[in-house]
C-alpha cells in the first residue's frame, strides 16, 4: 500500500481495539516530537526521526545527492506536522511503501505513484452562442448589402476549466516532469499523483454545483 504524506490531511485515527501494532501512519500521527536540527544533513535527520516514531525512513540516492541541510526547531508537534513542513520547505515527497517511509524527490514521487484518470466535464462546460441581432435596416435602401452577422463563443470552454485546475491546485504542481493536464471533446485527461487527482474531484464537484 502506498500513501502520499507530502500533502496528505490528518486524519482522524482512533486507537485499535484489537490489540494489533499500529500501522506506519498511525505512528506518524499520533507521535508527538521534540527535535532541534542545526545545518544537520536530510539523511542524519531523517534517521533521528526514525528512532523517535519507530518508523524506518529510506532517503532515495536521488534527494541525498541533493544535500539538503535541515535547520529546524520543533517542540512538542505531531510527527506528521513535522514531516509537512519538511516537504515544503525543501521540496520533498513523503511515500509510505511496504511499512517504511520513503522520502524522494517530487519528480521520484510522480513516477512511482503516478496514474492517469479522464474526467468527464461535458455538465460542467458551457459554451454560449451569442448571435448578434440583425440591424432593423430604418433608414438604409433597400438594394443596400446586409451587414455580416457576427457569432460570439462565450461561456466556459475545456480550456478555461483547465485553466482553472491548474491555478487552484498550484501551478507549480504542474511543471514537474511525468505530469500532465489536456482537455478534449468533453473531458479532461490528467496524469499526477492520487493526492492530486483527490483534490481535482474535490473542485469538479464543488464546481457542479454553482
Amino acid at each position: 500500500m502506498r500513501r502520499s504524506l507530502a500533502m496528505v490531511t490528518l486524519l482522524a485515527l482512533t486507537a485499535r481495539a484489537d490489540g494489533q501494532e499500529p500501522t506506519p501512519y498511525q505512528r506518524l500521527a499520533r507521535s508527538s516530537v521534540k527535535v532541534t536540527w542545526d545545518s544537520v544533513d536530510f539523511p542524519e535527520a531523517m534517521q533521528e526521526l526514525s528512532a523517535i516514531v519507530g518508523v524506518p525512513i529510506v532517503v532515495l540516492p536521488e534527494l541525498a545527492d541533493r544535500g539538503e541541510v535541515v535547520d529546524l526547531t520543533w517542540t512538542r508537534g505531531r510527527a506528521l506536522s513535522l514531516l509537512r513542513v519538511l516537504a515544503r520547505r525543501h521540496d520533498i515527497h513523503f511515500l509510505l511503501e511496504d511499512g517504511a517511509l520513503i522520502a524522494t524527490t517530487p519528480e521520484e514521487a510522480i513516477r512511482r505513484t503516478a496514474v492517469v484518470k479522464i474526467y468527464d466535464v461535458r455538465g460542467t462546460v458551457f459554451p454560449l452562442t451569442d448571435f448578434i441581432a440583425p440591424e432593423l435596416g430604418l433608414g438604409r435602401r433597400e438594394f443596400d448589402e446586409p451587414p455580416p452577422r457576427e457569432v460570439i463563443q462565450e461561456g466556459v470552454t475545456e480550456d478555461d476549466l483547465v485553466t482553472v485546475l491548474q491555478n487552484a491546485t498550484g501551478n507549480d504542481s504542474w511543471d514537474h516532469e511525468g505530469v500532465s493536464i489536456q482537455s478534449t471533446h468533453g473531458r479532461i485527461i490528467v496524469r499526477h499523483t492520487p493526492s492530486m487527482h483527490r483534490r481535482i474531484e474535490r473542485i469538479l464537484r464543488v464546481l457542479g454545483k454553482l
